[in-house]
């Protein structure tokens, strides 16, 4: 049986703090990426053009993924900002997002009906 219960408000901080976080995450991941590739044709690029390039490579390394880090989650706070903004008041005019939720104690019990007494 399920519960059928609607999401009319999003709290703002919580939702700004929660995607800031996963996407300065996923930005460090992101510029690690990109920072090992430049930093990796930097090295190619020096030694086939006879150009010593290796302080511009170890900047790279350590100077991308912080950057990237700050860049994503300065545009996600922005743009998270707005969505949420936008949601609480749409949802305060048309009622919000009804959701299906499982009952979870009906999982409980029957999960010893799957798996047998131990």
């Amino acid at each position: 049986m399920y519960k059928k219960q609607r999401l009319k408000r999003i709290g703002i901080s919580s939702a700004l703090k929660t995607l800031s976080i996963v996407f300065c995450i996923i930005g460090f991941i992101i510029g690690t990426i990109v920072g090992v590739g430049l930093a990796f044709f930097s090295s190619l690029f020096g030694t086939i053009f006879s150009v010593n390039t290796s302080g511009f490579s170890f900047n790279i390394l350590i100077l991308f993924p912080f950057l990237f880090a700050i860049i994503y989650g300065l545009i996600v706070s922005f743009f998270s900002f707005i969505f949420v903004l936008l949601y609480n008041i749409v949802s305060g005019i048309l009622g919000g997002i009804q959701l299906e939720i499982d009952d979870e104690n009906k999982f409980e019990n029957n999960n010893n009906d799957i798996y047998g007494e131990l």
